[in-house]
């Protein structure tokens, strides 16, 4: 009897620490803040969490993150103005060299990095262009002399570029700028930024499907499971990286049995319909957003080029199906 009670105490005692801590396990709130917003003319999703962290410190990072949102938003805003910023809209209309804050030529300034790398397929003076889409789409009706006017635009914005001097900006020429296809992106990599900073790991920002910013999810090995819009079997397994998408059924208008959407070739003024969806992924959010807008004009051998070149992981669909795909697997990050 001795015996077997000694063996009971020490099972008791191994046990008992891993009782205390999964005790601690259970008291140890994983906080969460998420919720819904609207910047760049689209609704972002926003969920971060933490082990560490108090909610209402997480609150409290959530509300900076909605700043740099609405920040961002604004200055790179081509729509409308605001007072007392100079913006995109301000440049769009000034014949003279306007002053800008720091961020804005940041922005602008990695654009016309991106038109290059890209071989002018992405181009930020695009607007002009752009804003013909966009009336077409909710018009659903052409302009009149369409062909003639596209074709002016083009003119327009092969003749236009972007000069900086110092925080000082003008568009020499007829182009407009629209950073629309970067903007989101690069507001990402800023948040990203802050979040490290705050020794937040697990986060997930939703900027309207386009681009997607993931972090270290708690759970399943750190991935986020991400499923695809355009096909049911599809899902990505992501963190710490950026999911980014183009797609022609997003903003588009068929007029005489033409299809007319929002990606634009800036070397044809027409939109390109090689490709029904492209995904991008990669770590940095607006070369990501910028890249995805690009290899939508570009032929396909060029886009394996590309990609591999510079990285990338690239799954692209035609007619419900996939066309290229150099992913090595359902994992990334």
């Amino acid at each position: 009897m001795r015996k077997n009670s000694l063996h009971l105490v020490l099972i008791i005692l191994m046990i008992f620490p891993l009782l205390i801590s999964q005790l601690i396990a259970c008291n140890n709130n994983y906080n969460t803040v998420s919720g819904t917003t609207f910047f760049f003319d689209t609704t972002i999703d926003i969920k971060i969490s933490s082990y560490t962290i108090s909610q209402s410190d997480l609150e409290n990072n959530y509300n900076e993150i909605v700043n740099i949102l609405s920040e961002y938003s604004k200055l790179t805003d081509n729509f409308k103005e605001y007072p007392n910023i100079n913006n995109v809209y301000s440049i769009n209309h000034s014949n003279d060299y306007l002053e800008v804050s720091d961020k804005l030529i940041s922005i602008l300034k990695l654009s016309i990095v991106c038109k290059e790398k890209t071989s002018g397929f992405f181009n930020p003076l695009i607007g002009e262009i752009s804003n013909i889409y966009k009336d077409i789409i909710d018009s659903e009706e052409l302009p009149t002399d369409f062909d003639n006017l596209i074709n002016e635009k083009v003119n327009d914005l092969n003749n236009s570029y972007i000069d900086i001097i110092d925080n000082k900006v003008k568009i020499i020429g007829e182009g407009k700028i629209d950073l629309g296809g970067i903007a989101k992106g690069y507001v990402l990599d800023i948040i990203k930024d802050y979040l490290e900073e705050e020794n937040i790991t697990d986060y997930l920002i939703n900027a309207g499907t386009s681009s997607i910013l993931l972090g270290t999810k708690n759970k399943n090995k750190g991935y986020y499971k991400i499923a695809s819009k355009y096909d049911d079997l599809r899902i990505f397994n992501i963190k710490n990286n950026v999911l980014g998408t183009s797609s022609i059924f997003e903003q588009n208008v068929i007029i005489d049995n033409v299809l007319y959407h929002h990606i634009i070739n800036p070397y044809t003024g027409r939109p390109v319909n090689n490709y029904d969806v492209i995904y991008l992924i990669g770590n940095n959010g607006a070369l990501i957003d910028a890249y995805t807008t690009a290899l939508f004009s570009m032929d396909l051998e060029d886009i394996k080029s590309f990609v591999s070149n510079n990285n990338l992981t690239v799954i692209i669909y035609k007619d419900n199906k996939v066309i290229y795909n150099n992913s090595q697997g359902d994992y990334y990050g």
